[in-house]
């Protein structure tokens, strides 16, 4: 990933091998959290 471009949407994190890719200005429980609020108002 190049910093440099990097906009923090974060379509890499899902398919880089575990812990390699850190979402910049979230941690794993902030983006876990979203993910399940998102599952429970579908």
């Amino acid at each position: 990933v190049n910093k440099a471009v990097c906009k923090g949407c974060g379509m890499c994190t899902p398919v880089c091998p575990t812990d390699a890719i850190d979402l910049i200005g979230y941690t794993n429980n902030e983006i876990e959290s979203m993910i399940d609020g998102l599952i429970m108002e579908a």
